[in-house]
């Protein structure tokens, strides 16, 4: 294959490969709260501790606690989606939970960038 059609890409190629990047907040790419479920909870527990210290005592003390019983049972996406309505009931985001919860830019750095 020449040069040149190495360095071409189709229409197609391209439409191939944006969809098989993945998303930033992997896993759960798919969900309207994409992510992981332990650091949604995680975002939940610190906001609670108003602290961005994953290791303080309170902040532990929150992640060490049982998952509600009716949380357990979910779907990640249902599971993400909980522990994010929870997040911004715990902000000053409080005023409009629901409006919240569908932000899609709303997204703590835990969830974006990791740490745990």
């Amino acid at each position: 294959m020449a040069q040149a059609e190495l360095n071409e890409s189709s229409p197609n190629d391209v439409a191939a490969r944006e969809q098989a990047a993945p998303c930033a907040v992997e896993p759960n790419c798919d969900c309207a709260v994409p992510g992981i479920t332990a650091r949604w909870r995680a975002a939940y527990c610190m906001a609670l501790e108003q602290t961005d210290d994953l290791e303080q005592a309170g902040v532990q003390r929150c992640l060490n606690r049982a998952e509600p019983a009716s949380v357990r049972p979910l779907k990640p996406c249902a599971r993400n989606e909980y522990w994010k309505r929870q997040l911004c009931q715990a902000t000053s985001r409080r005023d409009d939970v629901e409006a919240c919860v569908r932000d899609k830019t709303f997204i703590p750095d835990i969830v974006a960038r990791g740490g745990l």
